[in-house]
């Protein structure tokens, strides 16, 4: 600068003042620029008067301000001349609006005139278009990228296929020329489903570029058909839960519609339905269905499963009374056949049995009018069956009997019989019998040679039949070093109470009040999916086994194991008057023993796990359901369903009924959760969210409590 003003001081001495001068722009500007092009620009400088005068030229944009130019000229009056400024490369620092200005001085740094363009761009950006050739896409499909460009230098794409996860699926760069370009990607097989982002990044050997980011959806793939059936066991008229869930390949539930189908023992169809994924249908079966297993079939997004549930053997009377008729009905779903006695007593010692076989198909009845038995007067009726012994009180009979039966049933009465067959006419004739002995015996006892004889034949019947009963006796003791050597054997792998049961020839199934209590793992699917396969099997061991010690303990015993959860039974075969009670507190054990549970898996690092558990009681069919091939003992009915669906409602809660409430209310502290609906159940059932045992119960809880009582229907 300092040289500058010596030479320009020097011109000031030795040359004439221009005293007028003006500026054109000759040659315009483009609107737009890219890096690497040149900016350049012409402009004619015209004199009025002889003399001498400085052009300078800047180039001004957002963030540069450059002075690129200065040039002296020597102008005559009307004289003129063209100046081609030098050309300027753009540079990243020139991005943006910029223009150019020029100034006109004389010697003495007087502004003789002034000009600037119009502003254009400066840009590092390549306009381009670009689309894939589909907008969803499967696992292992090809995605392919195309665009065209503005083209300046050479170009290079970079495209990348980015999911939500983060993590980077597919990259590849590619040189690229002529303005367009074509680029596939082979989507992986195991992709797993959801929207990632395409990148695209655009750049030529300048800087100039460009980004692009589009969306593209992976679709799930079916991968897996699931089916769970809730309960396994059913009663006639009660219903299964069908639930079906199709997962994609990362596990991921979809929603497809999934087709139910039942077949019978025989393979026929005998039920259809249709249900979304991850939802549950419920199955009904005619009441004249046929016992034994049942096959559910299900298909949909091209996979198919399988599963099956049991229609339980139902051997079942209804007795009614009418007017002193006495109405029984096969309400089971197996023909009913037996012979029985129908046992009818009064206030006084006389008991009339009245023999009644039975043979009955599902859905029949058949009357005995007691009317037609029996004197008038109040009874109380007692029905011995296989199931087991009814017993009605209060019974109004009228007396419509025939002369003949009357007759009968009064001679029995003076003769002072306790018991009296209703069926038999026989004993109008029991004086006349009753004289012929008396007169046989005496003639019998009169001839002692007569009499020795019939003694001594008397003696070897005697003697016979004493043989026989020991040989009888021995037979008994035999079967009974059988029978424990039996228990010996499976006592360790079923419940001991169970074997006793089953030993007893207790193989039916028969009505009695129960307390059902299910539990299920809460947290326990994630903590599969974090955790060693080992490690997991350590840990439902470890619960199961003290589960299982905890019901055992309380007086219970575990019917069984279904996945994660737990079916646990009270009161049956064991009774005990507080199985109620003894629930609850197994309930609650398990509940503490979880706690410290999560203790030992937070000292390790490792996830929390919960438990839900629902319990529930009242009267179910308690007994060995199966046939030869399977046979198991098991408890069905309304308490079981209900425990089953409060555990299902928990939160890891311990909840109970408002029937198992009143039970226990002195005993615990419950909160009430308020009335639920629940799947299968006819009316809102009252819940309570247990907290825990108001005082310390000091009653024993171990082992059986020795009350034991006959059920009455």
């Amino acid at each position: 600068m300092l040289k500058r003003g010596w030479v320009l001081f020097l011109l000031v001495l030795v040359l004439p003042l221009v005293a007028a001068a003006e500026i054109d722009l000759l040659e315009k500007p483009n609107d737009e620029y890219r890096l690497g092009s040149t900016l350049q620009a012409t402009v004619e400088v015209e004199g009025d008067e002889e003399g001498t005068a400085v052009l300078s030229a800047s180039l001004e944009c957002e963030g540069l301000t450059l002075d690129f130019y200065a040039g002296i000229f020597s102008l005559a009056s009307g004289s003129s001349e063209s100046v081609a400024l030098p050309a300027l490369p753009t540079t990243s620092k020139m991005v943006g609006d910029c223009k150019f200005r020029f100034e006109l001085r004389d010697l003495e740094d007087v502004l003789l005139d002034e000009a600037e363009s119009l502003e254009f761009l400066v840009t590092d950006t390549i306009e381009w278009d670009v689309e894939t050739n589909k907008e969803l896409y499967s696992p292992g499909d090809t995605l392919t990228v195309t665009g065209e460009y503005e083209e300046l230098g050479n170009v290079s794409v970079n495209v990348s296929l980015v999911f939500s996860r983060g993590s980077v699926k597919e990259e590849l760069e590619k040189d690229i020329s002529g303005g367009s370009f074509s680029l596939s990607l082979s989507l992986a097989e195991d992709l797993a489903k959801g929207q990632g982002v395409l990148k695209l990044v655009l750049l030529d050997e300048y800087g100039n570029g460009n980004k692009k980011t589009l969306t593209v959806d992976v679709l799930g793939e079916p991968t897996t058909l699931e089916v769970a059936l809730l309960p396994t066991h059913i009663l006639p008229g009660e219903e299964v839960s069908v639930q079906a869930s199709v997962y994609d390949q990362e596990g991921s539930l979809m929603i497809e519609q999934v087709d139910v189908r039942v077949l019978d023992l025989g393979n026929n169809l005998v039920k259809t339905e249709t249900v979304s994924s991850g939802g549950r249908v419920q199955i009904s079966l005619e009441e004249t269905a046929v016992p034994g297993t049942y096959t559910v079939e299900l298909s949909g997004a091209g996979l198919t499963a399988t599963s099956s549930f049991e229609l339980a053997t139902v051997k079942d009377l209804l007795v009614e009374f009418v007017e002193g008729r006495m109405v029984i009905s096969n309400i089971g779903n197996v023909p009913y056949v037996e012979e029985t006695i129908v046992q009818a007593k009064t206030e006084g010692r006389v008991t009339y049995q009245t023999p009644l076989f039975l043979n009955l198909q599902p859905n029949e009845r058949r009357e005995l009018d007691l009317n037609n038995e029996l004197p008038e007067g109040e009874y109380v009726i007692t029905l011995p069956t296989d199931n087991a012994t009814e017993v009605f009180e209060s019974v109004i009979v009228s007396d419509y009997r025939s002369t003949g039966k009357k007759l009968s049933q009064g001679f029995s009465k003076v003769t002072g019989r306790s018991i009296i067959n209703t069926q038999s006419d026989r004993n109008i004739f029991g004086l006349l019998f009753l004289a012929l002995f008396i007169a046989g015996g005496f003639f019998l006892f009169s001839h002692s040679r007569l009499k020795t004889a019939v003694m001594g034949k008397i003696e070897g019947i005697v003697d016979k039949q004493g043989k026989h009963i020991g040989n009888l006796q021995g037979s008994l003791e035999e079967e009974k070093k059988k029978s424990s050597k039996l228990q010996a054997l499976f006592g360790k792998y079923v419940d001991k109470d169970v074997l006793k049961h089953a030993a007893k020839g207790h193989v039916s199934m028969e009505k009695q009040q129960v307390t059902a209590l299910f539990t299920d793992l809460r947290g326990f699917s994630a903590f599969f999916d974090t955790q060693d396969e080992l490690e997991v099997t350590k840990l439902l061991d470890m619960y199961f086994r003290r589960v299982n010690e905890i019901i055992h303990k309380h007086g219970g015993f575990i019917n069984k194991f279904i996945g994660d959860s737990v079916m646990a039974v009270f009161n049956a075969p064991r009774r005990h008057e507080d199985h109620v009670k003894r629930t609850v507190k197994a309930g609650i054990e398990i509940m503490q023993e979880m706690k410290v549970l999560n203790e030992r898996l937070k000292k390790q690092g490792k996830g929390e796990i919960g438990v839900g558990i629902g319990v529930d009681t009242g009267l179910a069919a308690v007994g060995v359901l199966g046939g030869k091939e399977k046979a198991e003992y098991t408890a069905i009915g309304v308490p079981v369903n209900v425990s089953f669906r409060l555990q299902g409602k928990s939160e890891g809660q311990l909840l109970i009924s408002e029937r198992v409430y009143h039970e226990v209310k002195d005993s615990v502290e419950a909160v009430k959760v308020g009335e639920m609906e629940l799947k299968n159940i006819h009316k809102p059932v009252g819940v309570y969210d247990v907290k825990g045992m108001k005082v310390l119960d000091r009653s024993s809880s171990h082992g059986d409590s020795g009350h034991s009582h006959a059920h009455k229907k």
